[in-house]
């Protein structure tokens, strides 16, 4: 992956937007921007440099996987911003308005005044996303057949007696078995009259004869999702 091009095509999106740098908190941006695939952490992207604001848990993970400046801190990833847009004299900031909280946004304002002007944005990064590189269609391709094979052994196993619950976490463990990175949401496997809920979390039910089993589930691979849903009818049908 060419994250310093991604950092480009964002930066014009950046300077469109008449912005000298943005706050990247959602962390599925923040991977597809620098790389890394931790669970806490924040990226400054500038018009001249990409920081990434790490803890103490994640600096060696980041030193191996982040295309950017890392930016070390003992103190919340907040007070880290603080102190970056003090050092780097920035003045009209974006903010991804859908994924800042409200805590973190009123510390920042409190923290910086009026020096800094909050220019809320939606879809900067995303806009950038729309557009698929050969990596990330190879990633979802491996995806959705990775998915695929597993479930084409896995349907075996869907018989009477067979709790959903029991279902779902076989599934979920064949799934990394045969490498996924991790499963992209709650495998839903939901039998007989649950079979028509719209979002039939796994439950202690057992599976019937001459019922039907919908299961809804998907992988992550190179930070890309599938989503397969299938249908089986255990039984004989008329």
């Amino acid at each position: 992956m060419d994250f310093l091009a991604r950092q480009q095509r964002v930066r014009r999106a950046l300077i469109e937007r008449q912005l000298e740098a943005l706050i990247v908190t959602h962390l599925p941006n923040i991977r597809y921007l620098t790389g890394f695939t931790g669970s806490a952490g924040i990226a400054l992207l500038t018009l001249e440099a990409t920081y990434f604001i790490a803890d103490s848990r994640y600096t060696l993970q980041a030193q191996t996987e982040v295309a950017a400046r890392l930016f070390p801190t003992e103190n919340s990833h907040e007070r880290a911003v603080v102190d970056l847009l003090k050092r780097e004299r920035l003045r009209r900031v974006g903010i991804e308005a859908e994924r800042l909280s409200l805590a973190r946004y009123e510390f920042l304002t409190r923290e910086l005044g009026e020096g800094v002007e909050w220019v809320p944005t939606q879809g900067v990064i995303e806009d950038v996303r729309l557009v698929k590189e050969a990596e990330e269609q190879q990633a979802i391709r491996r995806a959705v057949e990775l998915a695929a094979q597993v479930f084409a052994k896995f349907v075996e196993e869907i018989r009477p007696g067979v709790r959903e619950r029991d279902l779902a976490a076989e599934l979920e463990y064949r799934l990394r078995r045969a490498g996924a990175e991790r499963i992209a949401f709650e495998t839903i496997v939901a039998s007989g009259e649950r079979s028509a809920l719209p979002h039939g979390v796994a439950s202690e039910k057992r599976i019937g004869y001459n019922e039907f089993v919908v299961i809804d589930f998907g992988v992550v691979v190179g930070g890309y999702c599938s989503d397969m849903t299938r249908t089986i009818y255990v039984g004989t049908p008329d």
